[in-house]
């Protein structure tokens, strides 16, 4: 997914290929993206926040 087209509020997938998580996409840090794990049923967060550059979300990132 291209990072441009992600919208604040939104919940992503994130898959590295081995691992599946929903993400929370919560804004913009510095130059980075910001995401935080969240639960998909129960709605609220599970995780602390991370974040990703540009090309990460591109490989990582997929709409749900």
């Amino acid at each position: 997914m291209n990072a441009k087209d992600l919208r604040m509020e939104q919940v992503y997938l994130c898959s590295d290929g081995q691992k599946t998580a929903h993400m929370y996409y919560y804004g913009m840090s510095e130059d980075k993206y910001m995401f935080i794990p969240c639960h998909p049923v129960k709605k609220h967060f599970c995780g602390s926040p991370c974040k990703l550059e540009e090309k990460e979300v591109t490989k990582l990132i997929r709409a749900i």
